[in-house]
């Protein structure tokens, strides 16, 4: 049966059948349209809240971000916490040009007394008229808030002086839990918001913005019945953010035209509708297209922001544990790449420092701090741990307060804290030089008698009798403190070095008497020294610290489980660069001395760096790291070499060379009793001491000189002021009290120019030989002085002073 036939058995009028298939076709046509405008707004509807909360969450990171300028004001005062007002007006100054929102910044001290105020014109609160904040009615509630849970606290908006809205952040201060006072600002509402929507490029966008009880604070575009709201945290309270949407919901009309246009046909009708369907569709395609390269231009933009800063950045999603760690964060931990999750980051962290670092941001994300920063070390790709600055903030929280996301920055901080660790070895390695210069002064006044007197009852008593022996004992135990005090002064920088003629022999054989009273007897220490070593050209202060420092070394490295320290000295020829390997030393002769331990060795990194300044590998407490950088520093200056053989568990041996004199320097043996030169001048004497002034007098009396001695150097100048003819030398102690050596010489110059004078010190910060001779000062004796010393000085300073000028 053909449709014609159909038709024609049906009791349908005529007129009525094209209709039978138009009706329901217009029927279908009206349900797909309908069905179309709700699936039209419900996509929309979801599109626009999707941009609203990107409007939201950018524009709580803006306003952030002008929040912040606040803590860098606390962080002055934590810092200094004595800032005066210009230092205040100066550093609030630039945050206001840096923040255009920021009308006036305030600040309040512990007692939320307003104490500092910028700029003073214009504003309500002024220190002419000053302010306490918890005793204002109106201030009083959001200080109270601000100080009690220790962040910041908003309160507004409300209407300018100036015109406009604004509103009040107050930042508490607090330093190790102690509140220390508030930094206020006070915001321009609108230039506030339109300066983040200008930043943000969201001029154009048709949204609101109102406060917790509803109010409009801002608006963009008119107000509509229609609209979506997300909450914005701004720092105590929350805004809402609403989305004007109901022009926006309105369907395209030009489908709908199409429909009822052509409805009167159904086949047309529906080749029409799938048209539109597929135009729909491809606008939609588009229109997701374009949001999908807007997506990914914007996270291009900021991953190149990222990469930017030479800071690390990384962007935590605490929901799934997933981080984005940028490539200055790689680059830090000498990483190429890290699985993107927590665990990467928390798996690094030094197990020491672990606790603190865990503790600090589960408080953070608890909210019960502002930000999380810390100082900590991170595990690098070698192995190794660097010191990184870590700082974070969680920018989006749950309807209940649950942290969603955070970000932060990494900054690596390793070369400052070796800077302060360096810093912190000097100032301790100053102290100790202070100290010893302290003791070496009280020393040689100690010395001086002791030295002096015994020298002189050598001259009195018989040579073979026992007690010349005994003072002679006295004597060269008074001389080896001498020696003593003279190593302790360069040790802390106070005596000058000079190159003689040394034996080295002689100064091991002191380094392993003081080595032997101080290493405990279970340590063995062997000395094979050749006897017949040649001399080198040295300061012999500076060798005896190069052995001190070596066998201390070796020392530690025998200290817990005991063992043998050998110490070597013989003399080598060297034909041939080849002859030493790994060593560049010209052909001739060497004093080698070998210093070997039996401890537990060191291995082959640490061989390389066991010279560098300030590197140990001794615990907290044992060592400084420069004893073996400082012998390293003198062997070279004394064009000598050093080096270093070892193996982990087979001990170690230093190995260092001196050019050895091409002719050793005999000392003379006059073979009989001392002469010294003697004279018949007239001395004026002063030192602070009595014993001193006595023994030095006592000297120059035995030596045939007229002596008058003072205790007082304001004495001894009024003496020479009444009788400054009848002295022919002035000798003078160096430290004294009321008037100093240096401070007496120049005084009796001034009264008589042409006066020799001789000043005694055992230690001078402030006087050297080069300055006293700048002063006019004719001779220099470093304590404790012996008699030869005294003699020879004295002779040549008075035969000096005799002899005609030509000028």
């Amino acid at each position: 049966m053909d449709s014609q036939d159909f038709y024609a058995q049906k009791s349908y009028p005529a007129k009525m059948k094209p209709w039978i298939l138009v009706i329901p076709g217009l029927l279908m046509l009206l349900f797909i349209d309908q069905y179309q405008v709700k699936h039209w707004q419900t996509e929309k509807k979801a599109e626009l809240g999707a941009t609203l909360k990107s409007y939201k969450i950018r524009l709580e990171s803006c306003l952030a971000m002008r929040f912040d300028a606040l803590e860098a004001l606390s962080s002055l005062f934590i810092l200094h916490p004595h800032t005066t007002a210009e230092e205040f007006a100066l550093f609030a100054s630039q945050l206001i040009k840096f923040h255009p929102p920021i009308r006036a910044i305030q600040y309040a001290n512990s007692d939320t007394q307003v104490t500092y105020v910028y700029p003073q014109k214009g504003n309500k609160i002024t220190i002419d008229e000053p302010m306490v904040l918890l005793k204002d009615p109106k201030r009083g509630p959001f200080t109270l808030r601000a100080i009690q849970h220790k962040k910041a606290v908003m309160q507004g908006p409300f209407e300018l002086r100036q015109k406009g809205k604004g509103m009040v952040l107050r930042f508490p201060i607090f330093k190790d839990d102690t509140f220390i006072g508030l930094s206020i600002g006070v915001y321009d509402l609108d230039v506030l918001i339109e300066g983040a929507l200008k930043i943000l490029d969201l001029e154009k966008a048709d949204f609101s913005l109102l406060d917790q009880d509803g109010k409009t604070i801002w608006r963009s575009g008119k107000l509509a019945p229609g609209y979506l709201e997300e909450p914005i945290t701004v720092a105590d309270t929350f805004w809402r953010v609403r989305g004007n949407i109901s022009d926006k919901l309105a369907p395209p009309l030009l489908p709908r035209l199409l429909i009822w246009g052509f409805g009167t046909g159904f086949v047309v009708a529906t080749i029409f509708f799938i048209n539109n369907l597929q135009k729909n569709k491809k606008q939609l395609e588009q229109l997701v297209a374009e949001r999908t390269n807007e997506l990914y231009q914007a996270k291009e933009k900021y991953r190149l922001a990222m990469d930017a800063t030479l800071d690390g950045i990384w962007d935590w999603n605490i929901k799934n544990g997933q981080v984005t760690y940028s490539q200055n964060w790689l680059k830090i931990l000498e990483e190429e790449e890290v699985a993107p999750e927590y665990q990467s980051w928390e798996s690094k962290i030094h197990p020491e420092d672990k606790p603190q670092v865990l503790s600090s941001l589960q408080d953070h994300l608890a909210g019960k701090t502002p930000q999380w920063k810390m100082e900590h070390r991170l595990k690098t790709k070698t192995g190794e741990y660097k010191w990184v600055l870590g700082r974070g903030r969680v920018v989006d929280t749950s309807s209940d307060g649950e942290a969603l996301r955070m970000v932060g920055t990494m900054t690596d901080i390793s070369e400052r804290k070796k800077l302060d660790d360096r810093f912190k070895q000097i100032q301790k390695m100053e102290s100790i030089g202070n100290l010893a210069g302290g003791i070496a002064h009280d020393f040689n006044n100690l010395l001086c008698p002791i030295v002096g007197m015994s020298e002189m009852l050598l001259e009195d008593l018989p040579v073979d009798s026992p007690e010349h022996r005994d003072v002679q004992e006295i004597f060269s135990a008074g001389k080896r403190g001498a020696d003593l005090v003279k190593q302790i002064l360069a040790f802390s920088r106070q005596s000058e070095h000079k190159v003689i003629p040394v034996s080295i022999q002689a100064i091991l054989k002191e380094v392993l008497k003081l080595s032997r009273a101080t290493i405990p007897s279970n340590i063995q220490i062997v000395d094979e020294i050749e006897r017949d070593c040649g001399m080198v050209m040295a300061d012999p202060t500076k060798i005896h610290q190069v052995g001190m420092n070596i066998i201390t070394n070796a020392f530690h490295a025998v200290e817990v489980e005991g063992g043998t320290i050998t110490v070597q000295l013989k003399e080598i020829l060297v034909k041939k660069e080849t002859d030493l390997p790994s060593l560049v030393l010209k052909q001739g002769r060497y004093a080698q001395l070998s210093v070997s331990d039996t401890g537990h060795g060191m291995s082959r990194e640490t061989m390389d760096k066991i010279f560098d300044p300030y590197f140990t590998t001794k615990k907290q407490g044992k060592g400084t790291g420069l004893g073996l950088s400082v012998a390293y520093g003198i062997i070279k200056e004394h064009n000598g070499d050093i080096s270093v053989e070892s193996e982990l568990g087979k001990g170690t041996i230093f190995h260092i060379w001196l050019p050895v004199m091409e002719e050793n320097i005999v000392p003379k043996n006059n073979g009989g009793k001392k002469m010294f030169p003697t004279g018949n001048e007239s001395i004026l004497l002063v030192d602070d001491e009595e014993s001193i002034a006595r023994l030095e007098a006592q000297v120059l009396t035995r030596l045939g000189y007229n002596v008058t001695f003072y205790v007082s150097s304001r004495e001894a100048l009024e003496a020479f002021e009444e009788h400054s003819t009848g002295f022919d030398l002035v000798i003078t102690d160096m430290t004294m009290p009321d008037m100093t050596g240096d401070q007496l010489s120049r005084a009796i110059l001034s009264i008589r120019p042409d006066m020799p004078v001789i000043i005694c010190t055992g230690y001078s910060e402030r006087l050297n030989e080069e300055r006293a001779e700048q002063i006019g000062v004719k001779g220099f004796l470093m304590k404790p002085v012996t008699k030869s010393d005294m003699a020879v000085m004295v002779r040549n300073v008075l035969d000096d002073a005799k002899r005609p000028k030509t000028v």
